[in-house]
């Protein structure tokens, strides 16, 4: 009887591509991933560990050996048709004779990409780098491809060799580039995910440790690159890392130079997929593969209807956390209007397809009108917060009035704001792993400093009642 671990991708003998869906401990037993994800969002750091632990166990799938097949392990096997590794089950294929650890295959064919968007859209990412890793590893001229783009980033940089699922302490980029056994280049895929709490910091940290020039790669849809590089930069400066831009080759949207020693660049799936088809041209069965991952990356757009899982149906995380939102819009404007920033008088609640919010009114003299709340148009489109203050153009709203002194505002506070369909939002950001207490206090003050800025000294004009 032997045994080899489960990969996400695979090439049975046939030369046909198989999609293995629980390649770790934590895709078998994600009903408890998933809860352990969750306690260690909360700052749970034995389930950080645990969760560490299931993603870093593989699955494996057992094999008789034609050489010791009458042993007692296979014979037990053979009678029971079912075997164990680390507590978690394997059923034998009656086909191939393989005995096959608890996971999904479907076979990667024209439809692939409806496949994967039908029954398994949450598996994207990992689906995404599964593909782009076997292509490097399978053909050198898509890691020619890869590495012309890579090496115009950062000119000398030696040919690399890609894996994936590695870890190093808090991190886990989706692939590692290796030079002999040292790593040289981060790459992390995403679609719509947002950042961990690891990126970009940790990784340049750790980036910093190995031979330099290092890079940190990230693989970004087309219309999320401007948002994805505001962000990146957004927390470099947040933890003191200074950053230096730079031009890159025509290929990547946007590269820095960090004082730490990485460079930090970004390009969108788009560029990058149409730089390696370059490359296999005479490959035909691998320019076949990049079309299949070109197929799965137009699917993956936000914009696009994903079929409803059982797992969407029963998650209650998310009802609760619009619900959590609510209240602390909520409690914030209660408290503005203790605070004689905002009058709720004659103004209500409103909500419609695409946000939950309430009207307010500054109370300084003529002062205009918004709307606060949860608004999931621009928290999808933009990603910044869930949290919005909408001025409509109106002799109410006076979007066009407020604009440039809201704009000047924003830009020394380093807050995102956006004019669109005579409309002005400004995003009002959230602090993570606060309190409701905390949050609403915050809020408040963010309140007072549009105040401030629509309307210096507001609070020595009698706050006269409009």
């Amino acid at each position: 009887m032997g045994w080899k671990p489960v990969n996400l991708m695979e090439v049975d003998e046939q030369g046909n591509i198989i999609l293995n869906l629980a390649s770790t401990a934590a895709d078998d037993d994600w009903i408890r991933a998933g809860r352990l994800a969750r306690k260690a969002e909360a700052g749970d750091e034995e389930a950080a560990k645990e969760l560490q632990r299931l993603r870093e166990t593989p699955m494996v799938q057992f094999f008789e050996d034609e050489q010791d097949g009458d042993g007692q392990e296979a014979d037990d096997a053979e009678k029971q048709g079912t075997t164990t590794h680390a507590g978690y089950p394997a059923n034998r294929d009656p086909a191939s004779g393989i005995i096959q650890s608890s996971l999904e295959k479907i076979r990667m064919e024209t439809i692939f990409s409806h496949i994967v968007q039908k029954r398994f859209s949450h598996l994207n990412e990992d689906i995404a780098t599964e593909a782009l890793a076997f292509m490097l590893q399978s053909s050198d001229n898509a890691r020619k491809g890869i590495m012309q783009i890579l090496q115009g980033v950062i000119p000398g940089l030696p040919m690399l060799r890609f894996e994936t699922q590695k870890s190093e302490k808090n991190i886990r980029p989706d692939m590692w580039g290796y030079d002999s056994a040292e790593p040289r280049v981060f790459i992390e895929n995403k679609f719509w995910a947002g950042l961990t709490d690891s990126q970009p910091v940790a990784y340049l940290r750790q980036l910093s440790k190995y031979t330099q020039p290092t890079l940190l790669f990230f693989v970004v849809p087309d219309a999320r690159e401007h948002i994805m590089w505001r962000e990146l930069n957004r927390r470099l400066k947040d933890a003191g890392i200074m950053a230096i831009e730079r031009d890159g080759p025509g290929t990547v949207s946007y590269t820095c130079s960090t004082d730490m020693g990485p460079v930090l660049s970004l390009i969108s799936w788009g560029r990058l997929l149409s730089g390696l088809a370059l490359y296999l041209a005479d490959e035909p069965l691998m320019k076949n593969n990049l079309t299949q991952l070109q197929a799965l990356c137009e699917a993956a757009e936000i914009d696009a209807f994903v079929p409803i899982s059982p797992q969407d149906l029963s998650n209650q995380v998310t009802p609760a956390f619009v619900l959590q939102l609510n209240t602390i819009v909520q409690a914030s404007v209660e408290m503005a209007v203790a605070k004689g920033i905002f009058t709720t008088n004659g103004y209500k609640a409103q909500a419609s397809w695409e946000r939950i919010g309430r009207y307010v009114k500054f109370l300084f003299e003529n002062g205009p009108g918004v709307w606060i709340g949860v608004h999931f148009g621009l928290w999808k489109k933009y990603g910044e917060t869930p949290l919005w203050m909408v001025f409509a153009q109106t002799d109410w709203g006076c979007a066009l009035q407020s604009r440039p002194l809201i704009e000047a505002w924003a830009a020394r506070k380093g807050i995102f704001v956006t004019f669109k369909n005579e409309e002005l939002a400004i995003a009002l950001n959230l602090a993570c792993g606060e309190d409701k207490d905390q949050e609403t206090r915050k809020m408040v003050n963010l309140y007072k400093d549009i105040a401030d800025a629509l309307c210096p000294g507001w609070e020595d004009q009698g706050r006269k009642r409009v």
